[in-house]
């Protein structure tokens, strides 16, 4: 079977790892969209009070997103800052950033939505869902040889304002009726 390829026109069009407007609007639309489900409730998660607010694209975001991923290292986990490291992007079956990215997204909202269930904890899925966060910025970084066997990608994602607090609800959830 040939998988389909990351081509070398992918590592060129994020050599700088600044997005198209395109791509931007897709990953505020996916965002929103998680958030959508936690406003709701849905998948098990608990219904927030009030409606999450959207995101938007926040270009300084972009641009310290970009700035940690274009050293190609996996950073420390920091608050505000999600982070998805494909080691090996020559056993992804992907042939598009979209594709890359979304699949980073997706990790985040579900893969680690069990680690605490909401309202409080720090996680990756809570960095989306904090309440009081109005932007979001992202870089992507193609990382190694300009072949796709050892080609590498670091997904980087920023948040403002910075809340991912622990000792704190992500946001304020409807009251439990027995």
């Amino acid at each position: 079977m040939i998988r389909p390829s990351v081509t070398i026109a992918l590592a060129v069009v994020v050599s700088t790892g600044l997005l198209d407007k395109s791509l931007k609007n897709s990953i505020v639309r996916n965002h929103n969209y998680i958030r959508l489900s936690v406003s709701h409730g849905y998948n098990g998660m608990r219904a927030s009070r009030k409606p999450l607010p959207e995101l938007t694209w926040g270009r300084r975001l972009e641009i310290a997103a970009d700035e940690v991923a274009s050293r190609c290292e996996i950073p420390s986990e920091i608050q505000g800052q999600n982070t998805y490291y494909f080691p090996d992007l020559g056993t992804i079956e992907l042939t598009s950033i979209y594709g890359l990215i979304n699949l980073a997204t997706q990790y985040w909202a579900f893969n680690s939505r069990n680690e605490d269930r909401f309202p409080s904890g720090n996680s990756n899925v809570t960095q989306i869902v904090w309440a009081k966060t109005r932007k979001v910025g992202r870089s992507l970084k193609i990382c190694g040889a300009q072949n796709k066997r050892n080609m590498s990608a670091l997904v980087v994602c920023k948040y403002w304002p910075v809340c991912n607090e622990i000792i704190k609800n992500v946001y304020k959830p409807t009251e439990l009726i027995w």
